[in-house]
C-alpha cells in the first residue's frame, strides 16, 4: 500500500528512483536479501496474517531496519 499522505514514508518514497515490487510471497521468493521495514518500531497490534505469511516464507536472509515485524519492540514478545 502507498504510504500515508504527509508521512515520512511518503517523503522517502517520493525520492526513490528504483523499482517498486509487490509485497507478496512470489516477489519475496525472488529476492537475494529482504529488508524488513514494513512497520515502525511503535507497532502495538497483531501482525496482519498476509504480512506474516510473506515474511515466514522468505528463503533469503532478512535484515530488519529496527525491530523484526511481528515482535514487540518493548518486550521482544511475538505479536502475530
Amino acid at each position: 500500500a502507498p504510504p500515508r499522505a504527509g508521512s515520512n514514508a511518503q517523503a522517502a518514497a517520493a525520492r526513490w528512483r528504483g523499482p517498486i515490487r509487490a509485497f507478496d510471497a512470489t516477489e519475496a521468493a525472488r529476492a537475494a536479501l529482504v529488508v524488513d521495514a514494513v512497520f515502525g518500531a511503535g507497532r502495538a497490534r497483531e501482525l496482519d496474517p498476509r504480512v506474516a505469511d510473506v515474511l515466514q516464507n522468505v528463503r533469503a536472509p532478512i535484515v530488519a531496519v529496527d525491530v523484526p515485524s511481528g515482535l514487540c519492540g518493548a518486550t521482544g514478545a511475538v505479536r502475530g
